[in-house]
């Protein structure tokens, strides 16, 4: 049985997306696999946050809207990063 685990969670009582605690063996299995350090899938996944952050602030909730600025983040995540500093 697959065990799955949130890496962000909706914090209803703030109204924000907050960043859960990812168990270390995932972490492991991340830095394995992606040949990366735990530090740089850390600051991966605060890079992401900030992007959902970013798509929430700018209201990109339609499931199409969402879809384009992955794929561009995919595809040149140095100008959504941009935007999203510019933004925020």
């Amino acid at each position: 049985q697959a065990l799955l685990s949130n890496v962000f969670e909706w914090n209803r009582s703030v109204d924000k997306i907050v960043k859960t605690d990812i168990p270390s063996h995932i972490m492991e299995k991340l830095a394995d696999k992606t040949m990366r350090t735990k530090k740089e899938i850390s600051r991966e996944i605060d890079v992401r946050k900030k992007v959902f952050d970013w798509m929430l602030a700018n209201n990109i909730h339609s499931t199409p809207d969402v879809e384009t600025v992955i794929q561009r983040y995919y595809y040149d995540a140095e100008t959504i990063l941009e935007r999203v500093a510019a933004d925020l």
